[in-house]
């Protein structure tokens, strides 16, 4: 043991100048110099291979998590691998790589090492990107020192003195960023990476001292014991690195598929919830459509009551004039008329009651062809005495031969509820009052509009008039227009409001001519 340790110790120590001559002690020893410096450079070569491979299988091992973090520190090793390939190939290759390229590597390797850390440090893009400006200018500074040191020819104990405190430093700066990502992280990763800035800069340290001192190989490749140190810590403190490196990222790794299977459980029950939802939707929108059939027959009542209130006002004033004659002992005859006027209220509001209930059962009704100038003067004549009594003048302007197909009663019932509706506008008139029932023809389809001289109907609510149970009369029931426009439609035509020359409303229905 203690031989070996004297052999060790007793290797010569070298100085490697600008040219190819070496001294140990004031002798010349060809072969004993060239083996010390193959053990050095194969020691270099080992380390450039090793912190050449390992980031490319970090890279590997991290192909599906690949962040900025992981390519900076995986770039920031290979420039250092390959600035110790460089320098271990020194007199195998051209000077200028050894010497020029190596260190702008080594520089680039500083930058980017720096720059791992501090993207996991810095809280905003713009903070990481300022301090990467300040190790960038930090490494142009040193490459501009290294290279002026070469162009003035200073010894190279000095420019390796200046290197070697230059990379104590840049490690020391490592370690006091390695400190504050254990702090942030507090897990064994970020303490891996700690340990191995504190061997490095030890390493860098005992060679700084070594070359200060001449207690060590003199030279890049010179032989000495704080060669040893330096490679030993390296590699050491390389490997530390690396697995916390590895540790630090495998842990966001699971905490990343935490993340998405803690999103994919909240996914499922918010699909859960969202299926509770629309089961809670099915079963109200049936229940809405149990309740809109519920309303919808209670619209067929309120639309039959409307519409047969005229015949059974009739049924009433004929029933009254019966008994009166009854009581007075009329003649037969008369008694007869009236009673055929009773069956024919009768047979009226039957009709008006199958007539309604198709409507709203939605059956194809038998179709006839209907006269439409008949109609519309039956309708003026059945209220006539109506219109006498309150001092209204209706006018026909009826053309002859408009014929078209469809349902007699209920275009009855449409016609008649419009021309009672100007009536009604038009009695609120203290002077004259004029309703005017126009036929005529207009290419294919007959135009049907009854106008009128009343108030017309408020602005406001001229958008709504069409919506069921919206009415202007004070006892309206909003059924009257929603139940004509739906009868209107349902002969293929359509019916509009506009203000007429009157001075009231005017409400216009258009028919297509002769389909059956």
């Amino acid at each position: 043991m203690y031989g070996l340790h004297h052999r060790i110790l007793s290797l010569p120590i070298l100085y490697y100048g600008s040219g190819n001559s070496w001294h140990a002690g004031g002798r010349h020893d060809t072969e004993p110099l060239l083996q010390s410096r193959m053990d050095v450079r194969t020691l270099y070569s080992i380390v450039g291979v090793v912190f050449f491979i390992t980031p490319i299988a970090v890279l590997y091992a991290l192909r599906s998590h690949r962040d900025r973090a992981v390519w900076l520190w995986c770039g920031s090793w290979l420039a250092f691998g390959i600035t110790a390939l460089l320098i271990a190939a020194r007199d195998v290759i051209p000077g200028f790589l050894s010497f020029h390229v190596a260190h702008i590597f080594f520089a680039g390797s500083y930058v980017a090492r720096t720059a791992s850390i501090t993207w996991e440090l810095s809280d905003t893009e713009q903070a990481w990107r300022r301090s990467i400006v300040i190790r960038v200018l930090i490494g142009c500074a040193y490459l501009l020192v290294f290279f002026l040191l070469l162009a003035l020819e200073v010894s190279e104990r000095a420019r390796l003195s200046f290197v070697q405190a230059c990379s104590f430093a840049s490690f020391v700066e490592f370690f006091i960023l390695t400190i504050q990502l254990s702090r942030r992280l507090q897990n064994r990763g970020s303490l891996l990476i700690t340990i191995m800035a504190v061997l490095m800069a030890f390493g860098f340290a005992i060679r700084l001292l070594g070359v200060l001192f001449g207690a060590g190989g003199a030279g890049p490749l010179g032989q000495g014991i704080d060669q040893t140190i330096i490679v030993l810590s390296t590699m050491v403190g390389y490997i530390c690195g690396n697995l916390g490196f590895l540790q630090i990222r495998v842990e966001r790794m699971f905490s990343a598929r935490q993340q998405a299977l803690d999103r994919l459980k909240d996914a499922t029950e918010l699909n859960e919830a969202l299926d509770r939802v629309l089961v809670a939707k099915n079963e109200l929108l049936s229940k809405l459509s149990r309740s809109s059939g519920a309303a919808q027959s209670g619209v067929v009542v309120g639309a039959i009551v409307h519409e047969i209130t005229q015949p059974l006002g009739a049924l009433t004033l004929n029933a009254e004039y019966l008994r009166r004659k009854i009581s007075e002992g009329a003649a037969l005859p008369s008694l007869s008329a009236v009673s055929e006027d009773l069956l024919a209220s009768l047979r009226r509001i039957n009709e008006v009651v199958d007539s309604v209930r198709q409507i709203f059962m939605q059956k194809e009704s038998s179709r006839e062809a209907v006269d439409l100038g008949r109609l519309l003067r039956e309708i003026s004549d059945s209220a006539i005495a109506q219109a006498t009594q309150a001092r209204i003048e209706v006018s026909t302007e009826i053309c002859n031969g408009i014929v078209i197909s469809g349902q007699m009663i209920q275009l009855r019932m449409v016609f008649l509820n419009l021309l009672q509706n100007a009536i009604a506008a038009v009695n609120e008139n203290s002077n004259e009052r004029r309703i005017l029932i126009r036929l005529e023809q207009h290419e294919d389809a007959a135009v049907i509009s009854i106008a009128d001289n009343g108030p017309g109907i408020a602005v406001e609510l001229a958008p709504r008039i069409w919506d069921l149970y919206v009415s202007q009369k004070p006892a309206g029931t909003g059924i009257g227009l929603w139940l004509s426009r739906l009868i209107v439609e349902h002969h293929q035509g359509t019916i509009q409001y506009s203000t007429s020359a009157l001075g009231g409303a005017e409400f216009s229905v258009h028919l297509p001519l002769q389909r059956y």
